[in-house]
């Protein structure tokens, strides 16, 4: 497989995972309504201290369940202009991220080979144009180094919202913490999970 072939593979995955998690996220969505309010509030606001927004928290509280709750929703579909989700995790393949981001931005645009030209590339459509970028499950700070120069951050209205358990991260803009369900969301997402609507109604 070539490197182009790579590429492809992943924004197409990408694409998968999008409409696959979109249907279990409504389908199990359980609270975190209060922290979907304010964050789609940071969004809509033209303030450029809020470029970057970092979900932050341990592994399971949902922050991918938020951030693509969030990325989905009337807001983002509303203030943006064009929009992008990607999922980094644990191996980070820079290149291949922004790849993927700049496929989703401009669908029609050409496979661009050389990382330089895509990070000037991104910097100019996200300077140009409102857009929203999503960077799900960054690990490590090495990670977002090597993506942040692609993004105008404080230098235009585009926003970029990233999860992370990492909070040390993200050293600008919005720090959201997640925290743990409360007894009753709990034990309502076990429900809707382990007794379908079905069952329950008898």
């Amino acid at each position: 497989m070539n490197k182009g072939e790579s590429s492809s593979k992943f924004v197409d995955d990408t694409d998968w995972s999008r409409k696959r998690y979109g249907h279990e996220i409504e389908k199990y969505f359980v609270g975190m309504k209060e922290d979907v309010k304010l964050l789609e509030s940071l969004l809509e606001s033209d303030d450029i201290s809020n470029g970057l927004i970092s979900i932050c928290g341990m592994g399971g509280l949902g922050k991918t369940t938020l951030a693509t709750k969030v990325y989905q929703g009337e807001a983002a579909e509303r203030c943006f202009e064009a929009r992008a989700l990607i999922c980094i995790g644990q191996q980070c393949q820079p290149k291949s991220v922004l790849q993927g981001v700049l496929k989703q931005l401009l669908p029609h645009a050409g496979e661009e080979q050389d990382e330089n030209e895509l990070v000037r590339k991104l910097y100019s459509i996200q300077k140009e144009r409102k857009c929203l970028v999503v960077l799900d499950d960054i690990w490590k700070i090495d990670h977002w180094n090597s993506l942040s120069p692609a993004f105008p951050i404080l230098e235009s209205c585009s926003k970029v919202l990233l999860t992370t358990r990492n909070q040390n991260i993200a050293s600008t803009g919005y720090i959201h913490m997640l925290g743990c369900f409360s007894e009753d969301e709990g034990w309502e997402l076990l429900q809707q999970i382990a007794l379908p609507s079905h069952c329950l109604q008898g």
